[in-house]
């Protein structure tokens, strides 16, 4: 619950940061660097996470099987809503 709090907390801090033009020209000129930077970040600790929880190293050949069928399912929907998406706008 704390989690969700400051996660919320940032959102709003970032939203009231560019509303009132607070953020440092700076800063502004380097989101696409900073949001890689965090991305990758975050992806190493969830690698961390995972490698350490010895429930999932037993079952990773159960659980890489069930990801793959979800981000295939996935990738197959969202290809499909586009070419929806488009299909609709295009004939407008």
């Amino acid at each position: 619950m704390l989690g969700l709090i400051i996660n919320g907390g940032v959102i709003v801090l970032g939203y009231l940061l560019i509303r009132y033009g607070l953020l440092p020209k700076v800063l502004k000129n380097h989101t696409e660097t900073f949001q890689s930077v965090s991305l990758c970040f975050m992806l190493m600790l969830l690698g961390y996470k995972i490698g350490i929880n010895e429930n999932v190293r037993n079952n990773i050949h159960i659980l890489g099987f069930k990801s793959l069928v979800i981000a295939v399912i996935v990738v197959l929907m969202c290809i499909l809503f586009v070419h929806i998406f488009y299909r609709r706008k295009w004939s407008k």
